[in-house]
């Protein structure tokens, strides 16, 4: 079978109280955790730093926004440079980072509708 490749893992707080849950009352050790690609927490972190993981506001006519639009939302307006440069920059990475091409793979980038009326930000980046 073809493996993980490199991944990381962390444990996520009381698994015990999931035997009842799943039906797992004969299991003696419940390991609860996730796994992460190396890189994971440094991408995430630029969804955090620019607020788009905030749940306390709707964006305004989120239903016809793109998702680059979404992310550039959160950036300076700079006309004449692209939304990865923008990026790039206001995070201090170079625009072939392991992030930037984290961010790339998920699509943020892309001029694909997002569809969804009244959505905060988290709901937004979450959705998909």
């Amino acid at each position: 079978s073809r493996g993980l490749g490199d991944v990381y893992k962390r444990q996520n707080r009381d698994s015990l109280k999931y035997r009842d849950l799943y039906g797992l009352h004969t299991i003696p050790t419940l390991f609860r955790g996730t796994l992460r690609r190396p890189g994971f927490c440094k991408a995430w972190d630029i969804f955090v730093t620019l607020g788009m993981t905030d749940n306390s506001f709707k964006m305004e006519d989120s239903e016809h926004m793109t998702y680059r639009q979404f992310i550039n939302s959160f950036l300076m307006y700079r006309k004449s440079d692209s939304v990865e440069l923008k990026l790039a920059y206001y995070m201090g990475l170079s625009l072939d980072s392991p992030e930037m091409n984290k961010l790339k793979w998920l699509g943020i980038f892309e001029d694909r509708k997002v569809n969804m009326k009244d959505a905060t930000p988290c709901l937004l980046y979450t959705s998909d």
